[in-house]
């Protein structure tokens, strides 16, 4: 099994203006990487920074937008040495919601220069075909759905796949045998569609809530081998890599 780790940078790495002090998320993530036995690490920081004069960021919610998942897409895709071609961003149906204000907008006690400035929300649906499936309250079967669902405009980013939901399977179009596991916070969310052309199988699981599976597999080994699993990623954001969401990981591998 291929086991890969991306951590993906927040706004404040590309954005923070200088008057204010940050630690460094690339130190973050370079002294993750060092510590690294086995497993290969994915290059977000870099691919990121080659296109900051782009929407890769919400300045309203503290994810980031379709765009930044698509370039980290591309060079997790790269790196994990998938045959498939990779598709275009051009090959992509662009759908466009106005208005937005998110999740920095409620945790500002809605400021009033935020609320005078919204934001556009893009989202982009591969060209591909693949099926989404949705684990039920009881942890026992799946149901299908939507990969894009419909949401308030203020909840948009959890348009893809409903939010942080538990576990999640997507059967794509693909016919290459690659079957990828995403250990994930929810950075990853958007991150998903950006995979369907380039994986046969994806399976998401929310690294906050495995342990509390009662009929499906809490380890991410069972998970590999009974999913016939051929490529594993942790994807999250470098606040979960080393905050209080890490304290997760080592009850679930």
């Amino acid at each position: 099994v291929n086991v890969f780790s991306m951590i993906v940078p927040t706004q404040g790495s590309f954005y923070m203006p200088d008057d204010f002090s940050m630690a460094s998320e690339w130190d973050c993530i370079e002294n993750v990487n060092e510590q690294l036995y086995g497993i290969i690490p994915v290059d977000a920081y870099t691919a990121l920074s080659k296109h900051v004069d782009e929407e890769i960021y919400a300045r309203t919610d503290h994810h980031w937008m379709q765009l930044g998942a698509y370039y980290a897409a591309e060079e997790f895709v790269k790196t994990a040495h998938i045959s498939v071609p990779f598709a275009p961003l051009s090959n992509y149906e662009k759908h466009e919601i106005p208005n937005y204000l998110g999740s920095l907008y409620g945790y500002s006690n809605e400021n009033a220069n935020m609320a005078a400035h919204p934001e556009t929300f893009t989202y982009y649906i591969a060209p591909n075909d693949f099926s989404t499936y949705y684990m039920n309250p009881s942890d026992t079967d799946f149901t299908q759905g939507a990969m894009f669902l419909q949401m308030p405009v203020s909840s948009s980013y959890c348009i893809f796949m409903g939010g942080d939901e538990k576990v999640v399977h997507v059967e794509t179009d693909v016919e290459n045998s690659r079957k990828l596991l995403i250990i994930k916070d929810s950075y990853p969310n958007a991150l998903v569609p950006c995979l369907t052309g380039s994986f046969e199988d994806i399976w998401t699981v929310d690294m906050r809530y495995l342990e509390e599976m009662q009929n499906f597999p809490r380890s991410i080994s069972q998970i590999v081998k009974e999913k016939g699993i051929t490529d594993v990623l942790f994807c999250m954001d470098s606040f979960s890599a080393v905050g209080i969401n890490a304290d997760h990981l080592p009850g679930i591998v």
